[in-house]
């Protein structure tokens, strides 16, 4: 909804993503006073789906150590990564789940010695 008074312009509404909210600041160019609630438009299992899946075709991340965890709008990750950049690459990816807002993750860097 889209209202003016005196000599502002009110934005109120609701969308999907983060970067809809963050361009509707921008195309208003005073971030002051709006307010643009992000909501899920699916449901848990589509979005658990949604990131196990996008784990599976990362190359670089061994999707099988992590367990994926909906409660609403939060991700909740838990298992074992052989790296930092493996946890950082899981938490990016929930993070771009659709209806995602939150990620907490319980992920252990368990590091592998190898001999030569």
């Amino acid at each position: 909804m889209v209202f003016a008074e005196d000599v502002y312009i009110h934005l109120s509404g609701q969308v999907s993503w983060d970067y809809q909210r963050k361009l509707a600041q921008l195309i208003l160019q005073d971030p002051l006073g709006i307010r643009i609630e992000i909501v899920p438009k699916t449901n848990a299992n589509i979005i658990e789906s949604q990131i196990t899946k996008a784990y599976e075709r990362l190359a670089g991340l061994e999707a099988k150590g992590i367990r994926v965890q909906v409660d609403g709008d939060t991700v909740q990750l838990k298992g074992r990564v052989h790296s930092f950049k493996e946890r950082e690459l899981a938490d990016k990816t929930a993070y771009k789940a659709l209806g995602v807002r939150y990620v907490q993750h319980d992920i252990v860097v368990q590091y592998y010695a190898e001999f030569f």
